[in-house]
């Protein structure tokens, strides 16, 4: 039987999470223009061992993003993808399973694949709460039907659409205790920080694969001013009810669910250039997961305020 290969954390949309709590002003906004490279070669099984997947898997990844106040209280915005997919195998005749995305969940065997997917996601987010620099949103989303390439050739194009639902919400505050030593302020003092948290919940348009429950959060904290470092966790746990395929055991046919979870840390440095220009530069990596892959990956973004 075929070895059962996850690569799930690789497809989690993107590298970097740019959403928070906080609206942008009316008439005002924020175009990221960013890219990054994954690559992993092992996953955990069923019983969240790791295991070599027998194939080593690079993403690259191409990611514009811009959000836009339409009033102080609404934001939206859109997040398109473009990743080219690089799959080089140690044995042909063992096929990829389970790429959960873009209705394609088996490749035919090759030693090498190579394979293009674009997609997007729109979103709005609304303002429900701002009062003493605490602040809560409600973001619903949708993520259009993407376009799947084959080696440059047009192999499929999936007619679904996903659609999900996010409450975030944001802390901001400034650290002064007031004490200096040897006179000069604390690593950290006298800057503004903030914490961010958000659950989400994901419908899948799709018979082969489950629903999706995402736990993200950040803390963002400035040494100085024009510095801003970031540290983010984001998890994301299926439902596992969806039915992927048979799977032949010594018991005879048995269902393979959809059933898998993923933790994944990114830590980020965003430096301030110019009053409306920053640029970033992150590294990624899972650290636990379920019937999902583990791999690691550096992205560098560029931020443009308007």
């Amino acid at each position: 039987m075929a070895k059962y290969i996850v690569f799930l954390s690789a497809f989690l949309i993107c590298a970097q999470s740019y959403a928070a709590a906080w609206t942008q002003n009316k008439g005002s906004g924020q175009l990221i223009v960013g890219s990054s490279i994954y690559q992993s070669s092992r996953y955990y099984d069923s019983s969240s061992d790791l295991k070599s997947s027998g194939t080593d898997f690079t993403k690259l990844e191409f990611n514009p993003f811009i959000e836009y106040g339409l009033t102080d209280d609404v934001t939206v915005g859109i997040n398109p993808s473009l990743q080219i997919w690089r799959f080089d195998k140690n044995n042909a005749n063992e096929p990829i399973f389970d790429f959960r995305q873009c209705g394609v969940y088996s490749y035919s065997p090759s030693y090498q694949i190579n394979a293009h997917i674009f997609e997007s996601e729109l979103f709005l987010r609304k303002k429900l709460y701002d009062k003493d620099n605490l602040v809560f949103s409600v973001q619903p989303l949708v993520k259009t039907p993407c376009i799947y390439y084959n080696n440059g050739k047009l192999e499929a194009i999936s007619d679904t659409t996903d659609y999900e639902i996010r409450l975030l919400g944001g802390y901001g505050f400034k650290w002064d205790p007031g004490i200096n030593l040897s006179d000069a302020k604390r690593p950290f003092a006298g800057q503004y920080h903030f914490i961010n948290f958000e659950a989400a919940y994901r419908k899948r348009n799709n018979n082969k694969f489950s629903d999706q429950i995402r736990i993200d959060a950040t803390a963002g904290f400035r040494p100085y001013k024009e510095l801003l470092l970031l540290t983010q966790a984001f998890t994301t746990i299926s439902t596992g009810d969806e039915a992927v395929r048979g799977v032949i055991t010594n018991n005879g046919l048995a269902t393979q669910e959809d059933d898998y979870y993923s933790v994944k840390l990114q830590i980020s440095a965003v430096q301030q250039i110019t009053k409306s220009k920053s640029i970033a530069f992150g590294y990624f990596r899972e650290l636990a997961g379920r019937n999902s892959g583990i791999g690691n990956g550096f992205n560098i973004s560029v931020w443009h305020g308007f």
